[in-house]
């Protein structure tokens, strides 16, 4: 029964606390003896047949008498218990919950309620109660009314006094299709200012993350280390990014979107002061470990939030100090978004756990070759962003710092763009597309090193840059994880985990 109420054979075994393979052996079980196939299952999806269908109403009527009848039993003997499942939303204003529930148990201590947090609405409220899920429902819902002194008006708030319910008016109108454009116009508004604010920050945070490229070459200069160190401070980077994925990539999706990317950017702010305050080598490692540990647990968290919204001297010195300005305003904007996650407290939230790298069996081959994919186009950023100044230098004799900057700017705005131009396109053709501008970008890369050829490496780059198709990467991870678990998924598909 779990399963045909989640449709997914991993959302149920989370639910049951049980393997998924036990599920799946249990389902089998029951077809085998039933002598009929009870759910359609497919690389994507789970689905009830005919049979499946029929059978639901008569396998919750038949659990349902076999615990009244357990209850009933009981109540004769020790007083009434049994387990009452009560749905709510987020928040519920006009009922105090932990009052209420405290008077049940001090009259009812027998009984056991379960509290589930239904965050669509009271129409998936009204649907569970209707389906048995949930035995009560409550709401906080707000109202749109005509004005006190209106017959409709008196007549509705008559029938809420006397079901002892106080509402909330909102918002006055003469027409309800006013009020419903006014309601409707305040969220969009305050989610689209939202958008804007979290894309920026996210922008401001990644341009960051690679402010040190065009430095390197400074760093080395003056600290007299070799090209195999620049290597080792970027793998610093990468493994502060990977730890964070798996230990703090998931946590937005109970613990806030808008918290944890607060907590990101100012750890990168932390980094940030840290490359100021130690400039040795190995302030630089330490300080591209912690920007690495930021930017984990940003980009998972800040894309999920995007989606769900629409998602040497002074020269080593003045590049953070504007980046720290630039994210300290984004932090401060980013305050006044709205949450889009269901934030868990309390009790409700659940114990930490690291980043469970798994994924449902119909899924793993689709996720794979995202995680396959991505992993080629952040392998192509990490080029450009750590061993590319040394290139200009050593190889082609540019000692400029700013055409280092520029070229991984061009790396990275082809890849913005597009994203924008490609944007309109099916999935399947943006990846494929796009694999294949980073193969003949990288190819473009490999002969300029050879020739030494400058503008074959910025072709190269432009071209493997125009071929990140994130877009279509991040659609189809999206496309295969539960709302509910959407920053784990995104986290999982940046590690590459299976």
């Amino acid at each position: 029964m779990v399963v045909a109420e989640e449709l997914s054979f991993t959302r149920a075994s989370r639910r049951l606390h049980v393997v998924q393979s036990g599920v799946s052996s249990a389902v089998a079980a029951l077809e085998r003896e039933l002598g009929a196939v009870l759910f359609d299952r497919d690389r994507h999806t789970v689905a009830l047949t005919d049979a499946g269908r029929a059978l639901l109403p008569e396998a919750r009527a038949t659990l349902a008498a076999a615990r009244s009848a357990a209850e009933a039993v009981a109540e004769a003997t020790t007083g009434l218990r049994g387990t009452l499942s009560v749905g709510m939303m987020i928040s519920t204003g006009s009922v105090d919950v932990p009052a209420a529930l405290g008077r049940f148990h001090e009259t009812y201590p027998g009984v056991l309620v379960r509290l589930r947090v239904l965050p669509g609405g009271s129409a998936d409220l009204a649907r569970a109660v209707a389906d048995g899920t949930l035995d009560l429902a409550l709401g906080g819902e707000t109202f749109i009314d005509f004005p006190v002194g209106w017959g409709t008006r008196a007549i509705v708030d008559r029938a809420f006094a006397a079901a002892g319910i106080d509402r909330q008016v909102t918002f006055e109108v003469a027409y309800y299709t006013t009020g419903a454009t006014a309601h409707r116009s305040v969220i969009t508004s305050r989610h689209n200012a939202a958008f804007w604010i979290v894309g920026y920050t996210f922008a401001v945070t990644m341009a960051f993350s690679a402010l040190p490229t065009p430095l390197y070459v400074l760093y080395q200069a003056r600290d007299h280390f070799s090209t195999f160190m620049i290597t080792v401070i970027f793998a610093a980077y990468a493994a502060g990014v990977v730890a964070s994925l798996f230990l703090a990539g998931h946590l937005s999706d109970w613990a806030g979107r808008r918290r944890m990317v607060l907590l990101a950017v100012a750890i990168n702010i932390a980094s940030g002061v840290l490359f100021l305050a130690w400039p040795a080598t190995a302030g630089l490692i330490v300080a591209r470990v912690i920007s690495g540990v930021s930017i984990g647990m940003l980009t998972a968290t800040a894309t999920a939030y995007l989606s769900e919204l629409h998602a040497a001297g002074h020269a080593l010195v003045t590049p953070y100090l504007v980046a720290e300005a630039l994210m300290l305003a984004g932090a401060l904007a980013l305050t006044v978004a709205p949450e889009t996650a269901t934030v868990l407290r309390g009790e409700q939230r659940p114990a930490y756990r690291p980043q469970r790298v798994s994924v449902p069996d119909a899924d793993r081959p689709l996720f794979l070759a995202a995680a396959a994919a991505g992993g080629a186009v952040f392998a192509l950023f990490g080029l450009f962003t750590s061993v590319t100044p040394s290139l200009l230098a050593d190889l082609l004799h540019n000692d400029s710092h700013a055409v280092a900057g520029a070229v991984a700017f061009a790396v990275f705005g082809a890849a913005a763009l597009a994203q924008i131009v490609f944007g309109r396109i099916s999935r399947r053709s943006q990846v494929g597309i796009g694999l294949a501008s980073v193969l003949a970008g990288l190819a473009l890369v490999t002969v300029s090193v050879w020739l030494p050829s400058f503008w074959l490496l910025l072709a190269g780059g432009i071209v493997a840059g125009a071929g990140a198709a994130f877009r279509g990467l991040v659609a189809t991870v999206i496309s295969i994880t539960p709302a509910e678990v959407r920053g784990e998924g995104l986290a999982r598909w940046i590690s590459g985990g299976p």
